[in-house]
């Protein structure tokens, strides 16, 4: 009986170990959305809930590039017609949640931050 309680413990320490090891883990997407966000947010001076929008828009593009691009072959023509094609579904998201306006200053601000971080 004292076994099973000590094999049930380990089993449940490996679980939540594991578990917390995987929620640690963020995907090269989760960070780049993450500070992109950050950064467009205090650049604009946005609200939670447009800070929100925003994150979530800015995720989405991301991962849906990476999936379709991650461990395949393509050609410099494809790779290019993926970045369009999610850079259109990201313009669409972000005219959903933004005015055009908010848009506009949402590309300039990422424009900024990508040439803040070529410096």
């Amino acid at each position: 009986m004292k076994l099973l309680k000590t094999l049930g413990l380990v089993v449940l320490f490996i679980s939540l170990t594991t578990n917390l090891q995987a929620q640690q883990k963020k995907s090269y997407a989760q960070k780049s959305a993450f500070e992109k966000t950050e950064y467009v947010a205090k650049e604009m001076k946005l609200d939670k809930a447009q800070k929100a929008n925003l994150h979530e828009v800015l995720l989405n593009k991301m991962e849906l590039t990476s999936v379709k691009l991650k461990d395949k072959n393509l050609s410099e023509e494809q790779k290019k017609a993926i970045h369009k094609e999610s850079f259109q579904a990201m313009n669409k998201n972000l005219l959903e949640k933004f005015s055009k306006e908010e848009t506009k200053e949402i590309y300039a601000s990422m424009k900024a931050y990508n040439a803040e971080r070529k410096k």
